[in-house]
């Protein structure tokens, strides 16, 4: 729907006691200090202070102090644009990290430098082939060496891309899981340790093998006033996963928690509090039909005029629930930083022709001082485009991507007004074709 559109300085030594299930990591900075003589009393004694890094992220009074905009190179290192090769041509910009690859939808993949490497997957109705009219999604178990793609099946693929047999139907309807073994609802698929996790919208989550056999399962801890309504299969918020530090990474809105993917379930790693500026969750979840009758509502009684169209959906009960409300789309960790998206909500932005920008916010870890912007990063590394985190943090980088033709556009329009833009972003732009495929931008997050 329109609703949901498809990161001071210590010198330090460190006592790492590892968050285990989001309690805290402790930092301890040793500043010492010795003696000029063996008979002077110890005075200047070695002084130990400690910082305790909150797993809780405090991003709410972060959002009500957030700069209006902040220059990319407070937080970024470098740029690395990475073209994708003009092999094949794509239509849209629905990629996905599936490590080490870069997977445009659906199932044509990238390797680390653009270059186009193979198919993975094929829709029809044969073995090893989906029958989804949308398409699928991917996950490479680079361990092992096997593709999955889900969509109406999960199928196994081999590394070169080859079908192993193996495939489970997937039924999309309320219910959980069902007797057959069939999945119903699959919102996302991610790799554990050695067994994948399933996830079941909105709070059921299952351990697979290799076999596409179920091992495990667990509920996902939603408030106890969150509950799916019967006989309903609507998705009102997207199911994401990353990864860090060899480990998949999962945000869940309804429970403001990031969790680490393990073999024997999801631990807590991270917590968010909004405040009181998030919306009634219900909104998402129990009265998300709400919204999707509503849509019909406004159309039929506008009978096209837009201006009623337009005052309808700003005065529709749904609009009172979740209008000028924030929500973490989603939150990723690099070495030095958890970033999180963020959005200020309107409802029916495509009908009130309002448009609510992705923005961000950053929980430095090694101060554990936490800052939001309420506008954009400008790129003062390059002069390009103000950055929009479009694709997630992957490798330690934050990910957009822009079409050749915007680029070179964007490049005329800074020259006609005498701005400045890098030697390096004007020799790419001019190496490139209108019509060529997107360019990925690698902003490296600083480490330390």
């Amino acid at each position: 729907s329109d609703e949901y559109k498809s990161y001071g300085h210590y010198r330090k030594y460190l006592c790492d006691t590892s968050r285990i299930d989001g309690e805290p990591l402790l930092l301890c900075i040793l500043a010492l200090s010795g003696c000029t003589s063996q008979s002077k009393k110890q005075s200047d004694e070695s002084e130990e202070t400690a910082f305790v890094l909150d797993s809780t992220i405090r991003i709410g009074d972060a959002i009500e102090k957030a700069l209006p905009s902040m220059k990319l190179s407070k937080v970024v290192d470098s740029i690395v644009y990475v073209p994708l090769e003009t092999k094949i041509y794509l239509t849209n910009g629905l990629l996905q990290y599936v490590k080490p690859y870069w997977c445009a939808f659906p199932g044509r993949l990238f390797d680390a430098k653009g270059k186009y490497v193979k198919q993975i997957g094929k829709l029809g109705g044969g073995p090893g082939e989906d029958t989804s009219p949308w398409g699928y999604m991917v996950t490479y178990d680079e361990k092992r060496g096997l593709f999955y793609t889900q969509g109406n099946k999960i199928i196994q693929y081999d590394k070169n891309g080859k079908f192993t047999g193996a495939e489970k139907t997937i039924q999309y309807t309320s219910g959980g899981m069902i007797s057959g073994g069939s999945l119903t609802g699959l919102a996302g698929m991610a790799t554990a340790d050695s067994l994948y996790m399933l996830v079941n919208y909105p709070d059921s989550a299952y351990w697979m093998n290799t076999n596409l056999d179920i091992v495990y399962s667990e509920r996902i801890p939603l408030d106890s006033s969150l509950h799916q309504p019967a006989n309903v299969y609507a998705q009102g918020i997207q199911y994401e996963f990353s990864d860090y530090d060899g480990h998949t990474l999962f945000y869940n809105f309804f429970t403001d928690c990031m969790y680490t993917v393990t073999d024997n379930g999801l631990k807590v790693r991270w917590k968010f509090d909004m405040k009181d500026l998030g919306p009634d969750k219900r909104a998402f979840l129990n009265d998300y039909m709400t919204h999707i009758t509503g849509i019909v509502k406004i159309s039929r009684q506008a009978k096209g005029d837009e201006k009623t169209k337009k005052l309808l959906a700003e005065n529709s009960e749904y609009a009172k629930l979740v209008d000028n409300k924030k929500r973490i789309l989603n939150a990723y960790e690099s070495e030095r930083y958890v970033v999180m998206q963020w959005m200020n909500i309107i409802a029916y932005e495509g009908i009130r022709k309002k448009h609510s920008p992705y923005l961000l916010a950053f929980l430095d870890k090694t101060n554990g001082n936490t800052f939001a912007i309420s506008q954009h990063l400008t790129d003062d590394i390059d002069g390009g485009k103000p950055f929009e985190l479009r694709l997630g943090v992957h490798n330690g980088a934050m990910v957009s991507w822009i079409w050749p033709y915007e680029l070179k556009d964007y490049i005329a329009q800074q020259k006609e007004k005498g701005e400045w833009v890098s030697e390096r972003l004007v020799a790419l732009a001019d190496g490139l074709k209108e019509d060529d495929n997107p360019v990925l931008i690698m902003a490296y997050l600083k480490k330390k």
